[in-house]
């Protein structure tokens, strides 16, 4: 089963129960399925890219490529969406806030 809500700011957060006593929580904003997002899902006929997985390299282009200075900014990047998007999961499900994190997700044990 899987629910949605939507937060003020239009941010879609998912609640997706498994089989292994199991909830995930995922959160989408609007994306396309030629955008930046490497996590696209349809919700209501509208595409949405899971927040995390669009980081804007093009922010970076400032920066030598494959140097260390680049690579932290990059990794940086991902850990900021990474919080942007568990405190959106956490907004829409309060109870989220005591699963566990991992990479743009929150798991939760029944």
């Amino acid at each position: 089963m899987i629910e949605y809500r939507t937060n003020p700011n239009g941010i879609v957060v998912s609640k997706v129960e498994t089989y292994c006593d199991l909830y995930i929580f995922k959160a989408w904003e609007p994306s396309s399925y030629t955008g930046r997002h490497f996590a696209v899902t349809s919700i209501d006929g509208k595409c949405y890219g899971m927040i995390g997985t669009d980081p804007d390299h093009s922010a970076f282009d400032h920066i030598a490529a494959g140097s260390l200075e680049r690579i932290d900014a990059v990794n940086a990047e991902y850990a900021r969406r990474r919080e942007v998007a568990y405190a959106e999961i956490i907004a829409a499900f309060p109870e989220a806030a005591t699963g566990r994190r991992t990479m743009n997700e929150i798991e939760l044990r029944k």
